[in-house]
């Protein structure tokens, strides 16, 4: 279940990164029309999405960080050899 969790989290961290950085450039294009009533809706829902695909970018990957186990230590305390 947490490797589905983790998995989950770096796909949705993907896809928001690719759609916040989709709706950054059409609401920077769309800043030389904020004159027209219609382009300046279109530039403020093209600002919110970007928060919100940031917003889903740290909720990734805090469930990414989440679901991450803990090192594993012998039981005098070193850590194993690497092969």
């Amino acid at each position: 279940m947490a490797a589905r969790a983790v998995v989950f989290g770096q796909a949705s961290a993907l896809v928001a990164a690719l759609v916040a950085g989709m709706y950054g450039g059409v609401g920077a294009f769309l800043l030389e029309f904020l004159d027209i009533p219609p382009r300046r809706d279109q530039a403020i829902y093209a600002g919110l999405s970007v928060l919100t695909g940031i917003a889903v970018i740290a909720a990734a990957l805090f469930l990414e960080r989440v679901c991450k186990l803990p090192e594993d230590d012998d039981e005098d305390g070193r850590a194993a050899p690497a092969i």
